[in-house]
């Protein structure tokens, strides 16, 4: 192989392989350790990753600038799997069609509109929300009312925000709760 060849087989394999790392670590994680939540064997398998990455650049004879790119390159591109495999994971963990392809999977029969809004109700789709922020620490239920117990949610709002502002030139307005 030439060294032109040779040099964008390493390209891809650098950050392929601690890819790989990730997607075994995170399979691994959730099938041995079923009680870890998702969220945290996501972050444990991109620190495998991320290890794993490290050691083939470490593992490298000292580096030239040239090569220096290249292995910029690959650590922004494991970063880019990183975060699209976390969005991925979310997707399935979060969105409601998904959740509606599981119901009617689970039911093993088809199914008709009123028992999809008996098993899929908006009080239900709001509880199970609530229970999962409860859960995860973001929200608190204080004398029957709920309130942000951790700061990073309203941190990610508005981050969520600014993006949507960059992207369509406004703000996403947020809407009022009505107060008995």
């Amino acid at each position: 192989m030439t060294g032109e060849r040779l040099d964008s087989l390493w390209l891809f394999a650098m950050p392929a392989i601690p890819a790989i790392a990730t997607l075994a670590a995170h399979l691994l994680l959730c099938r041995f350790f079923p009680s870890l939540r998702i969220y945290k064997a996501l972050a444990i398998a991109a620190v495998v990753g991320s290890v794993v990455l490290c050691a083939l650049i470490f593992a490298q004879d000292p580096i030239s600038l040239e090569q220096k790119g290249r292995v910029l390159a690959a650590a922004v591109i494991f970063l880019c799997f990183c975060y699209v495999f976390f969005h991925f994971n979310n997707m399935g963990e979060t969105a409601r069609r998904i959740r509606l392809l599981r119901e009617l999977t689970a039911a093993g029969r088809p199914l008709t509109f009123q028992e999809l809004v008996a098993l899929y109700g908006p009080a239900e789709i709001a509880e199970r929300r609530l229970s999962r922020l409860v859960g995860a620490g973001q929200v608190g239920l204080v004398d029957g009312r709920y309130v942000l117990a951790d700061q990073s949610v309203h941190l990610m709002a508005r981050l969520v925000n600014i993006a949507h502002w960059l992207v369509f030139g406004r703000r996403r307005e947020l809407r009022e709760v009505q107060h008995d």
